[in-house]
């Protein structure tokens, strides 16, 4: 009995090793069998990705196909343009304020590429590609108009009250009015600014006179001629220079005469006529 009790602890003290590198050995197979298989998936995907993956100058399968043609066109652009009017004229009743404004975006360069493989096999395949690209033209166009109806603008007011006047538009846009009646025949003179809307006073002529003539002649200068001071009718005529805003006699007319009309002809001479 004591020798079967023996016995059996020695089978079983000799079993034990014999069952641990059994459990070692499944866990070994286990671990190769997982790694066997991440190997395999591993492979698997290095083949269908890298190995097997079509390449670029694979993407159009011919049996023999000659070097690719390609052409590329590009169209420049021109440069966008806004183009921007402004008229404004506030002095008088009848000005207008009018605004134009004109956009062209930029286009996009014109771009066609073309690939086209040839065989001279039966089986040979032709592929022509073709790409463009265009934007839709556009423009902006806004233009905004204000116009005011015609009438009078009041403005400032002479130095000198006067009537039996002259009044002459001066190639610098001024207005010159000499002479003219206030009481008694007046010599003074005024120049009229109509971007400022002022009046300022210039040179007095040489004779007061009223009822005379002033024509603006072809150099710039201003003729006044005849007219009636304060004791008879005048034959005396006087020049007006818009550069020194001075005064200087000039030849006599062979005739006195006031309220008369006085005309510059075609070849720059001044024709008078009438008056009392």
């Amino acid at each position: 009995m004591q020798n079967n009790q023996v016995h059996s602890e020695g089978v079983t003290e000799n079993n034990e090793p014999r069952k641990w590198w059994h459990r070692r050995w499944i866990v070994i197979v286990g671990i190769s069998f997982i790694f066997i298989i991440i190997i395999a998936v591993i492979l698997s995907l290095l083949l269908k990705f890298v190995i097997l993956a079509p390449k670029e100058s694979e993407i159009f399968n011919t049996t023999e196909a000659l070097p690719s043609l390609t052409t590329i066109v590009s169209a420049p652009s021109p440069p966008e343009t806004t183009t921007t009017q402004a008229t404004s004229t506030s002095t008088l009743p009848s000005s207008s304020t009018t605004t134009t404004t004109h956009t062209t975006p930029t286009l996009s360069p014109l771009t066609t590429t073309q690939a086209t493989w040839t065989s001279t096999l039966p089986s040979s395949t032709t592929t022509t590609t073709t790409t463009q690209a265009t934007p839709p033209l556009s423009s902006l166009a806004t233009t905004t108009t204000a116009n005011q109806q015609p009438g009078w603008l009041n403005t400032r007011c002479m130095n000198y009250a006067r009537q039996q006047h002259t009044a002459s538009v001066l190639a610098s846009g001024k207005v010159l009015v000499t002479g003219g009646f206030n009481g008694s025949p007046l010599e003074s003179a005024e120049l009229y600014d109509l971007s400022t809307g002022t009046w300022t006073i210039t040179s007095n002529m040489n004779h007061a006179r009223r009822d005379h003539t002033a024509s603006v002649l072809t150099n710039g200068k201003v003729l006044v001629s005849g007219g009636e001071d304060s004791n008879a009718r005048l034959d005396s005529a006087e020049l007006y220079d818009p550069l020194t805003e001075t005064w200087i006699n000039t030849g006599s007319m062979n005739n006195t005469r006031s309220a008369h009309a006085a005309s510059i002809l075609t070849d720059g001479k001044v024709l008078v006529t009438g008056g009392v």
